[in-house]
C-alpha cells in the first residue's frame, strides 16, 4: 500500500512541499581516475599495435630487395594489409559486447606478434600476404580501434585531451620503429630481428590487460533535481503523446487541483522514471544493453558469432547517412594519399643511393610535425570556439598539398 504524507497544515506547508525537490544519483563516466590507466594502456597499445606498420619499409626491406620485388607488388602487400585493417575495424565494437575489451585486447596482441614471428620464416615475398598484411592487419587494427572505444567510454568532459595524448602513441611509434628495426636488422640480420621485433610487439598485451570495465569506475553524480510542479509538467508533456491524450490532460490537470500533497511512494517512482528519461543511454549502447539482457549466459560459439554478424550489421546501417559517408570516403583518401605516401619514403631514399640508416632516420623524424599536430589538436579539440570539421579539412589540405608539390618538385 502507498504510504500517503500528512495533509498541510497551511497554504505556505502546500507550496514548500510542492517546491521540495528530490535528488538522486546517476552514474557517470569517472573522467580520471582509472582512466589515467586506461590511457597508458591505450598509449601502449598504440605503440606496439602500429609498430610493424611504421617499420614495414625498413623491417622488411632485406627480403623485398633480395627478391628484386616490384613496387606494385611491394604496394599490393601494404594496401591488402590496411584494407584487412579496416574491414576488422566493423567488427571490434560487436567482439567487445560479447567478449569483453581485455580479451579482444590480448587477442590482438598475440595475432600482431604471431604475423611478424611468422615474416621471420617467410620463403618468399608471397609469404607476407598471409603474415603481414592478413594476421598484421587483424592485430594491428584491434589495437587501435580498442585504444579510441576504450579511451572515450572512460572520458566526457576530458575526452578531447585524453584522445589526443592515446593518438600520440602512433606518433611514438612511427618515430621509434623505424630506428628499431635497423637496429635490430644491423646486429642480428633479418630472421633475429624479425623474432626480436615481435617479442617486443607481444607486449601489447600489457596495455590490454588495463582494460577494465567501465562500469567497475562509474562515478555518481547528482542528478537534475525534480519538483512536485516538474513531475506534474511531464505528466501533461508525455500525455500528450499517446492517443487518449485529452483523457489523460484532464485527469492530471483535476488531480493537481485536488491534491495538495502528493504520496512519497508515487513521487519516487515518478521521479525515478523522469531520471531515467533524461540519462538515457545512446541508442546504440541501449541495443548492446538489449542484446546482452536476452542473451542467455550458457550461450555457445555459434550464437555469439551470429550476435556479432548482428551487431554488425546494425552498425553497417549507419552508412545510410551522408555525413557517415563523407568522413569514410575521407578516411579512404588519407590511407590511399599520406599513409602510402610514407610507406614509400624509405625505398625512395634507398633507391637514391643513401643507406637504410638515412631512409631510417628520415622516417623517424617525419612524425615530429605529427606530434607537434596531435598536441596542438588535443588542446583545441575540448575548447567551445575551435570547429573540429574545419580543423579536420585542414588537415586534409595540408597533406594533399605536400604531396602534390613534392610530387611534382620531384618530376621537374
Amino acid at each position: 500500500m502507498s504510504k500517503f504524507n500528512e495533509p498541510p497544515n497551511s497554504f505556505e506547508e502546500s507550496s514548500t512541499k510542492r517546491k521540495s525537490s528530490q535528488c538522486y544519483a546517476k552514474k557517470v563516466a569517472p573522467d580520471g581516475g582509472w582512466g589515467w590507466m586506461i590511457v597508458l594502456g591505450s598509449f601502449i597499445g598504440m605503440i606496439l599495435g602500429t609498430f610493424p606498420v611504421f617499420s614495414f619499409s625498413i623491417l622488411f626491406s632485406p627480403i623485398l630487395m633480395s627478391h628484386s620485388v616490384s613496387s606494385t607488388k611491394t604496394a599490393w602487400i601494404y594496401n591488402v594489409h590496411s584494407l584487412v585493417w579496416s574491414l576488422i575495424t566493423l567488427f571490434i565494437g560487436p567482439l567487445c559486447d560479447e567478449f569483453g575489451w581485455r580479451k579482444v585486447a590480448m587477442f590482438g596482441g598475440i595475432t600482431n606478434s604471431i604475423s611478424v614471428i611468422l615474416s621471420a620464416f617467410a620463403p618468399n615475398p608471397e609469404y607476407l600476404f598471409f603474415s603481414f598484411s592478413l594476421l598484421g592487419g587483424v592485430g594491428g587494427s584491434t589495437a587501435l580501434s580498442l585504444s579510441f572505444f576504450v579511451v572515450s567510454r572512460y572520458f566526457d568532459k576530458h575526452r578531447g585531451f585524453a584522445l589526443g595524448i592515446t593518438t600520440l602513441g602512433g606518433c611514438t611509434s612511427s618515430f621509434l620503429a623505424p630506428i628499431v628495426a635497423n637496429y635490430l636488422l644491423e646486429h642480428f640480420g633479418y630472421t633475429g630481428a624479425s623474432l626480436i621485433f615481435g617479442a617486443i610487439v607481444l607486449n601489447q598485451c600489457v596495455g590490454g590487460s588495463l582494460y577494465q570495465p567501465v562500469e567497475w569506475h562509474l562515478k555518481s553524480e547528482e542528478a537534475k533535481t525534480i519538483t512536485e510542479e516538474d513531475v506534474n509538467e511531464e505528466l501533461l508533456r508525455s500525455s500528450k503523446i499517446t492517443s487518449n491524450s485529452n483523457d489523460i490532460q484532464k485527469k492530471t490537470i483535476q488531480g493537481a487541483r485536488r491534491i495538495s500533497a502528493i504520496s512519497e511512494l508515487s513521487t519516487d517512482s515518478l521521479c525515478h522514471s523522469l531520471i531515467n528519461i533524461t540519462n538515457m543511454p545512446t541508442l546504440l549502447e541501449a541495443e548492446n544493453n538489449n542484446n546482452e539482457e536476452d542473451i542467455p549466459k550458457n550461450v555457445n560459439s555459434v550464437d555469439k558469432f551470429l550476435n556479432v554478424l548482428k551487431s554488425t550489421y546494425n552498425n553497417l546501417k549507419s552508412l545510410k547517412y551522408m555525413r557517415v559517408n563523407l568522413i569514410a570516403w575521407g578516411y579512404c583518401g588519407l590511407v590511399l594519399g599520406y599513409i602510402n605516401f610514407q610507406m614509400w619514403i624509405p625505398f625512395v631514399i634507398t633507391n637514391a643511393g643513401h643507406s637504410l640508416e638515412m631512409a631510417a632516420w628520415c622516417s623517424s623524424f617525419a612524425s615530429i610535425g605529427n606530434v607537434i599536430g596531435r598536441l596542438v589538436m588535443s588542446l583545441l579539440s575540448d575548447r567551445k570556439f575551435f570547429n573540429v570539421r574545419y580543423g579536420y579539412m585542414f588537415g586534409l589540405f595540408l597533406i594533399g598539398s605536400s604531396i602534390i608539390e613534392r610530387t611534382e618538385r620531384k618530376e621537374g
